[in-house]
């Protein structure tokens, strides 16, 4: 024992362990470790080790294109189509994971000679290998993007099989490695009607004296129907844009609603009333309002898919806010300006529609979405906010913020030019403009592009998909790039 103990005295002190890097590092420049110089078109996603995304050819194609996360290493790549969907659809690729195995869907032209313009073939395609299951026999006539299918099993679509094209248009799906593409019975939507969720519809009437309702199917049968008014309020409408992906269990659907002013539909002078929003929790089984926040809805650029803290969804609440404005003779919008905005954000419980916690944010938003070309951009929990002049970086999850070095690098998005495609079925040359989504950039806290591709660790992990641990893939003007960050 005292030979232990006269060793002990003498043994070195142990070294201290390095410090860990902080995640929020706002001001470190990190460079990708590599950039694929493409031109996205939408945004890019990541499966089984692969990166893949719309890409604008450079001869105006529309391709997918797949790479390997960890080298950014073309793997293959394909032309794609958009046969005939709408310009209001989100051009975005789809990604599904089934039996073990990744895929992408998308459409691609009909390579049949006999096929007229506008004609496709939907491929799911396993990720690594860009081998499709669906035959080419099974043209379609798509008014929609593929999609993953609500139960998260197939890919589905809405518009026409070549059994089908006189009748009306109707979902579709079909599972990877199945070959078949068949009639969607699990969704039934109402001829003139529109899927604004998962199994959530809205009648699209707006005659004189039509009443819109919204709608809930589930087994291939309509559930409910009920006034949209008697959920959101007199005023509101689904023409003014929804979302219904908030949150969704056996026991609430929880979805945004906005009220819209017909002056302002018009082209007359209006004052447009920011308040005038709502999120509802309905009861799936009746369509039943089981709670309402006024004033309330997602908050501008920042996603749904979070690992909630305490079950607590979260929104922006907007206390106060006018806009006013009129219309010139061209039908573009003068003398606008806001005054008097005031927003909260607030973790909401779903089934209740309780308020777990408040974080302030005063005027945030106001100047990114008035006066700047770019706005901040964050995939992740971690939201930049102008509050009042001061950035900080507030946690959507638990309703806290930190403040912004003034030599920070942040995230923002810059609107892409539009995606043009012919339209298909049309006796002219008109051609869609489609919304190519946005470009990250790095940015000041005062919302100024910076040059060059350096982002910081916090911008980063705000702008980016992550591939693995600490790296992150980004989808911007020069390209798709990836960064790994310091352990």
């Amino acid at each position: 024992m005292a030979v232990i103990a006269a060793l002990s005295g003498c043994s070195a002190p142990a070294p201290e362990a390095p410090a860990a890097a902080d995640p929020f590092d706002l001001t470190a420049p990190i460079e990708p470790s590599w950039t694929a110089e493409v031109d996205l078109v939408g945004y890019p996603i990541y499966l089984d080790g692969y990166v893949a995304s719309y890409v604008a050819a450079t001869d105006g194609a529309l391709h997918v294109v797949v790479w390997d996360a960890a080298t950014g290493t073309e793997e293959w790549r394909n032309i794609a189509g958009l046969g005939a969907v709408s310009a209001e659809s989100s051009i975005t690729l789809a990604g599904l994971e089934s039996g073990g195995k990744s895929f992408v869907t998308y459409l691609s032209p009909s390579t049949n000679p006999d096929d007229p313009e506008g004609w496709s073939d939907l491929m799911i395609s396993e990720i690594g290998t860009a081998t499709s299951t669906v035959g080419l026999d099974d043209e379609i006539w798509a008014n929609s993007v593929p999609s993953v299918c609500a139960d998260g099993k197939a890919v589905c679509f809405r518009g026409y099989s070549k059994e089908t094209a006189d009748g009306d248009s109707a979902w579709f799906r079909s599972a990877p490695n199945s070959g078949t593409i068949v009639a969607d019975t699990t969704v039934a939507v109402p001829d003139g009607a529109r899927l604004i969720g998962t199994n959530v519809f809205s009648t699209n009437d707006r005659s004189e004296g039509a009443i819109e309702q919204l709608g809930y199917s589930a087994g291939g049968v309509t559930v409910w129907q009920v006034p949209y008014a008697d959920v959101f309020g007199e005023g509101y409408t689904s023409d003014g844009g929804w979302n219904w992906s908030i949150f969704e269990s056996d026991d609430v659907i929880v979805g945004s609603g906005y009220f819209v002013d017909q002056d302002r539909v018009d082209g007359g002078e209006f004052v447009h009333d920011y308040t005038k929003r709502a999120v509802v929790g309905l009861n799936p089984a009746t369509g039943d309002v089981l709670w309402r926040l006024a004033g309330a809805a997602t908050c501008a650029g920042s996603p749904n898919e979070y690992d909630l803290v305490d079950g607590l969804v979260p929104l922006c609440r907007t206390n106060a806010g006018t806009e006013t404005g009129a219309f010139g003779a061209d039908g573009t919008t003068i003398d606008r300006s806001r005054a008097d905005y005031d927003m909260d954000v607030i973790g909401v419980d779903p089934l209740s529609g309780d308020i777990g916690w408040t974080y302030p944010v005063g005027d945030a938003g106001l100047n990114e979405t008035q006066t700047a070309a770019l706005s901040f951009r964050s995939f992740s929990p971690t939201r930049p906010f102008d509050i009042s002049g001061t950035v900080r970086l507030v946690d959507m999850l638990r309703g806290d913020a930190r403040d912004v070095p003034e030599d920070a690098i942040l995230p923002c998005n810059e609107v892409r030019d539009a995606f043009s495609a012919p339209k298909s079925g049309a006796e002219n040359d008109s051609v869609v403009e489609y919304d190519a989504g946005n470009d990250a950039v790095p940015c000041t806290s005062d919302l100024i592009a910076l040059d060059g591709t350096a982002y910081s660790a916090a911008a980063a992990r705000m702008a980016g998909v992550e591939t693995s641990k600490n790296t992150f893939v980004v989808g911007g003007a020069t390209g798709l790039s990836s960064y790994t960050l310091p352990d």
